[in-house]
């Protein structure tokens, strides 16, 4: 039985993390991997691999963002902040929960406590509670 185009995507994805993980080094090496992932993604451009089947545009949206989040967060923890603070720069009308805490990470790791403190309240001030029973603890390293 041939695969459904979402289990196509699916694959794809999967693929494409595994190969990630495998790659060695720093953010250098992984970013022109990231990048060419988050170009195919935001054109709608899915390689020949999966029968070239073009995703709609919230999967691309929301891979997009996963990418520019994962290349955000390898640079902060590599101390490349330049690089880190373009991709965050990039996720500026996003205001999710992930998207603002990665800002408030990287304002951390950059010695900029008040800052990063300030962000997190007007967020929790200004995002809407999913679950107002639990707690969340934010690890900043």
């Amino acid at each position: 039985k041939p695969l459904s185009i979402e289990d196509r995507k699916s694959n794809l994805m999967a693929r494409w993390d595994s190969r990630m993980r495998i790659v060695q080094g720093g953010i250098k090496e992984r970013d022109t991997m990231l990048n060419l992932r988050r170009v195919l993604l935001s054109e709608g451009i899915v390689p020949s691999s999966i029968n070239n089947i073009v995703m709609d545009s919230s999967v691309s949206a929301r891979a997009e963002k996963k990418y520019w989040l994962q290349i955000a967060k390898e640079a902060r923890q590599e101390k490349q902040f330049t690089t880190a603070t373009a991709a965050v720069v990039r996720l500026a009308t996003n205001s999710s929960y992930d998207v603002v805490i990665e800002r408030a990470k990287l304002l951390w790791s950059q010695e900029q406590y008040h800052k990063a403190i300030q962000m997190l309240r007007k967020a929790r001030d200004l995002l809407p509670i999913k679950n107002t029973k639990s707690t969340v603890t934010i690890n900043l390293a």
